[in-house]
Parts: C-alpha cells; sequence; structure tokens
C-alpha cells in the first residue's frame, strides 16, 4: 500500500471526524474590546465565569444528527442554549448562549450579547 493512499485515508478519517454544523467560542470584553477564541466543547466547564460561552450552528445536510449529538452531551453536564440569545450570523448559522449555570453573563440577553 502506498503511502499516500495511507495519508489520505487518515485525513478523510480526520474530516469526517470533526464537527461540521456545531462550534463553539468564548467571548470575553475587554477595555481593549472583545476577545474571541474557538474552543471545543470539552473546554466548556473549566472556561472561566468571565467569558461567554457561544455555540454557532450552520444548517445542511446533517446538521440535525449533529445538533442533537451536541446538545445530548451538553444537556449530560447541565449546560443549555439560551433561546433568547439567537443572533443569525452570515451563511445561515445561527449562535446561541451556552448556559452554564452561572449567574452572568450565561444569563445574558441578546441586547447584552457581544455579537
Amino acid at each position: 500500500m502506498k503511502l499516500s493512499t495511507i495519508l489520505n485515508s487518515y485525513f478523510k478519517k480526520i474530516k469526517e471526524s470533526r464537527p461540521q454544523f456545531v462550534w463553539f467560542n468564548k467571548s470575553q470584553d475587554t477595555d481593549n474590546g472583545w476577545i474571541n477564541q474557538a474552543i471545543q466543547m470539552k473546554d466548556i466547564a473549566t472556561t472561566d465565569e468571565d467569558w461567554f460561552v457561544n455555540m454557532f450552528i450552520k444548517d445542511g445536510e446533517g446538521a440535525v444528527d449533529e445538533f442533537k449529538t451536541v446538545v445530548t452531551e451538553l444537556g449530560k453536564h447541565g449546560f443549555h442554549l439560551v433561546e433568547e440569545t439567537k443572533q443569525d450570523c452570515k451563511n445561515g448559522v445561527v449562535r446561541y448562549l451556552v448556559d452554564r449555570g452561572l449567574p452572568s453573563p450565561a444569563t445574558a440577553t441578546a441586547e447584552e450579547s457581544p455579537f
């Protein structure tokens, strides 16, 4: 078997295993403006309480199954999306704040959100 075949298979598996329709970031308001950093779902629980955690969802084939899997996993940790924080973004993407059970900023409304 050629190395190129193995490499192609390897990268295909990585690409297929990565979320395509759901991703997360954390945001923090600073004196110099907003800081936005991509995070993984496993990082939500350990993100400091002075950061917003956002979930972005893009519509597409396969999005429903990925969304269901992600929100099921969030629920296992006591997290959920805050309906009132829905923000329509570019390219058919919507953003919701993830409520981590913290008093603030996790309960901020869309008007208070950085986006």
